[in-house]
């Protein structure tokens, strides 16, 4: 009796190592700024402030679409840090290389800048619809001299993924970044130079 309850133990012990939850590797996504468009520098700074952000769009999780108003999270996808610190780290990179302005200083700073751009991101997710997906960045971006609101530049694009896997949508939501910033600096020295 006392080797069957030992064998039985064994046999339990080692069954039940096989009862370990499965793990999941978590892939994380970010986005950046890769143009290579350079300006004519402009003799003046600019500070970039903190993006504000829909808040049910600004965690890490990646979000998708299937119904209007109904938002559900990737379980393996996430961003690498809350998209509101990665467009504002972009949009800093951005200007940095392509030598718009003299100085470009990172909100909130003592320097007293000519020139201050403010940013709302209301939308960044992942529309499915009828077995296609669609990259949607919907953003404006208020550009001041000396406290005065001197421009504002509205973005909202929605663009076909080339596959319904979110890699598709990550590759897809950096070239509309991409895009928009572009503009918005070619934009943004037109309106200086006005």
């Amino acid at each position: 009796m006392k080797n069957l309850i030992l064998m039985l133990l064994i046999a339990l012990s080692f069954n039940a190592c096989s009862f370990k939850q499965t793990t999941y590797t978590l892939n994380k996504y970010t986005i950046k700024y890769k143009s290579q468009n350079e300006y004519k520098t402009i003799n003046n700074s600019i500070i970039i402030k903190k993006p504000t952000i829909n808040p049910i769009f600004n965690t890490k999780d990646m979000l998708y679409s299937t119904k209007e108003y109904k938002l559900q999270a990737y379980l393996k996808n996430c961003w690498s840090d809350l998209p509101s610190s990665i467009i504002h780290q972009e949009i800093m990179n951005a200007f940095d290389k392509n030598n718009l302005f003299k100085t470009t200083l990172i909100y909130p700073n003592k320097s007293k800048a000519t020139y201050q751009l403010d940013t709302h991101i209301y939308k960044i997710y992942n529309k499915v619809e009828n077995n296609n997906t669609y990259a949607i960045l919907n953003i404006k971006f208020e550009l001041y001299r000396k406290n005065k609101l001197i421009d504002t530049f509205k973005y909202n694009r929605l663009s076909k993924n080339s596959s319904n896997k979110p890699y598709s949508f990550v590759v897809n939501e950096n070239i509309i970044f991409n895009e928009i910033i572009d503009d918005l600096s070619s934009k943004i020295e037109n309106s200086i130079k006005n």
